[in-house]
């Protein structure tokens, strides 16, 4: 019945039994579960993507289309029109990117009302280092 004793001794299955208690743990005092934080920083990921794709991409893609339409129509008017509209997806994206919210404490990661920073390496309420996981030592 049930699995042989060197089961119970496997330091992979001591490794999964801490993780379960440690996620139980978090859950039950918290609210929040391991998957919870790493779903976050992935959307982190995202925004920071995103934002990245926005500032790198202008220049190329709106410089490569001005060229096309040039050469095609004579005009460079849906150049300035896809300019424009690439100004307003940078700003779409800065928003969301400086939106993102800590997954411990739920503020905004980057600002507070009177404190903005982009590129800072902790939650600057929480102090929530960036990609960092809930604590899984237990006791």
């Amino acid at each position: 019945m049930g699995h042989p004793p060197e089961f119970f001794n496997s330091y992979a299955c001591l490794r999964q039994l801490r993780k379960s208690l440690s996620e139980a743990v978090l859950l039950r005092y918290t609210g929040w579960r391991m998957n919870d934080y790493v779903e976050s920083w992935q959307e982190y990921r995202k925004r920071r993507n995103l934002l990245l794709f926005a500032f790198l991409g202008y220049v190329p893609i709106v410089g490569i289309v001005a060229l096309i339409t040039i050469r095609l129509f004579g005009s460079t008017t849906p150049a300035f029109i896809l300019a424009l509209s690439w100004m307003a997806f940078f700003v779409f994206a800065a928003i969301r990117f400086q939106t993102f919210r800590c997954p411990r404490c739920g503020k905004w990661f980057f600002a507070t009302w009177w404190y903005h920073n982009i590129f800072a390496r902790r939650c600057v309420h929480c102090s929530l280092p960036k990609y960092d996981k809930p604590d899984q030592r237990i006791g």
